[in-house]
């Protein structure tokens, strides 16, 4: 799921905001009556919906194929789900406003996507990795999300026991939202 959260932001947000200015319909809302962060606002939305859904339906999934139960909250799952995704947005927002065109936007996003799909701690347990590359490992975001959710998940663990893992991704968020605004180009 945490995975699942990274590459729709990065590939597929990040690729349309990309898509969009490479075609000139940014430029074109930029000169209607539209506030601008309500197109934001709309794009954000429409990921976190979209996360939302992709979440059940794996989760979903994983209880009608495999016999996989939840056994902390579903609401706390769903926070996590909320704050991992808006993570991921802002990243993917970042990227996106200095990304020239999709092959770069791509090209970017791989570069991010590719280290944490392997260090984040998804596909194998990270607690094992050499010394040298722990403080890399500890740097990536998408192990915290993959972290909370495990937490949640697995180990039945409250909202106010992983609330480390969600301050770092709010942080995350905060940094990210903050590079994007400074670096966003309309066209």
């Amino acid at each position: 799921i945490a995975m699942t959260l990274m590459n729709s932001a990065m590939f597929g947000l990040g690729g349309t905001i990309v898509n969009y200015r490479e075609r000139g319909i940014l430029r074109r809302l930029k000169v209607t009556p539209q506030p601008l962060t309500l197109f934001l606002a709309a794009q954000i939305t429409n990921q976190l919906v979209f996360s939302i859904l992709r979440a059940i339906l794996l989760v979903g999934a994983a209880w009608t194929f495999f016999d996989v139960h939840v056994l902390g909250s579903y609401f706390a799952l769903l926070v996590v789900v909320i704050i991992g995704s808006l993570t991921f947005v802002t990243i993917a927002f970042a990227v996106a406003s200095f990304a020239k065109n999709r092959e770069i936007s791509d090209t970017i996003s791989n570069i991010i996507t590719m280290p944490m799909m392997f260090l984040g701690g998804v596909f194998f347990p990270v607690e094992t990795a050499p010394a040298w590359i722990k403080p890399v490992i500890k740097a990536l975001p998408l192990k915290y999300l993959a972290d909370a959710m495990r937490d949640v998940m697995i180990k039945a663990e409250p909202l106010g026991a992983i609330k480390f893992e969600l301050g770092v991704l709010t942080a995350t968020t905060v940094v990210f939202f903050l590079i994007s605004v400074k670096l966003w180009r309309w066209e």
